[in-house]
């Protein structure tokens, strides 16, 4: 029984490993007022994809507006950068709740001070605005917008 858990266990490890090493989930840390606070995101448009379900993310009226679709609309979501995967192209973005993750379009571009730069200058904790609109279950951002104080460059 000992060696069926630790099996589990490592199997457990491995399989979050994966899912890390190819985007699925991230895992942040910070400090808040003395204490450490761990967050996972779940990159659900990847479960989305590989799934085949149709699953409509819940409206936010403070960030996005309910009706923006396959219509090619563009849509603003004001937030922090929680992860960025360049490798993806996806950056995953917080303002309190919910997350929205994006995926950088082909065309997309991204600004630092005004400034172009490569999604993987993009830094968590970094304020940004993402211009964007949705495909089917992907949130396409057209435009991400960051600025930086002059010492945190």
């Amino acid at each position: 029984m000992r060696n069926f858990i630790v099996v589990l266990i490592v199997a457990l490890i491995v399989a979050c490993g994966v899912a890390y090493a190819v985007g699925f989930i991230d895992v942040a840390g910070e400090q808040q007022s003395g204490k450490y606070v761990a967050t996972v995101t779940i990159n659900t448009a990847m479960l989305q994809r590989s799934s085949g379900a149709t699953h409509e993310p819940a409206a936010n009226p403070e960030n996005e507006p309910a009706n923006d679709s396959d219509n090619g609309n563009r849509s603003e979501f004001h937030g922090k950068i929680s992860a960025v995967h360049p490798d993806t192209r996806i950056i995953v973005m917080a303002e309190t709740a919910p997350r929205r993750t994006f995926e950088l379009a082909r065309d997309g571009r991204v600004t630092i001070d005004d400034q172009a730069a490569a999604l993987q200058d993009l830094r968590p904790g970094d304020d940004a605005v993402v211009t964007y609109s949705q495909h089917g279950d992907t949130l396409m951002a057209k435009t991400i917008q960051t600025t930086r104080k002059a010492n945190e460059q």
